[in-house]
């Protein structure tokens, strides 16, 4: 199962072909990972490529708390959708998460 998906070793044909590159967003004719055509072909295990991806939004998601925007080409460019969404579905957890504590902490006083 592992050799099917790439976990091993990469896949002559792609397992996912994303509609924009990661790296250049799609902006870059001299791009080494879509080579220039705007698209990314995934040829490795998919959760090595969301474990990147997740990292990569974590970093950013830090700095945004931060007050700082990230300014790397695919954030601003082509993925400002994708990084907004993800954004406020961090921020939508972290709030549900901080109220059940809340919530938590107060049962715990009362008894």
């Amino acid at each position: 199962m592992k050799e099917q998906w790439g976990c091993t070793k990469p896949l002559e044909r792609p397992l996912v072909l994303l509609d924009s590159c990661t790296v250049c967003g799609g902006n870059s004719p001299e791009c080494s990972a879509c080579k220039g055509t705007g698209r990314e072909r995934i040829c490795s295990c998919p959760v090595l490529f969301l474990m990147k991806l997740g990292h990569e939004f974590l970093g950013a998601w830090s700095l945004f708390r931060k007050g700082f925007l990230p300014s790397y080409p695919p954030v601003i460019d082509e993925q400002n959708n994708w990084f907004i969404e993800a954004v406020l579905l961090m921020e939508s957890e972290i709030a549900q998460y901080e109220n059940e504590e809340a919530k938590r902490l107060q049962r715990k006083a009362k008894s």
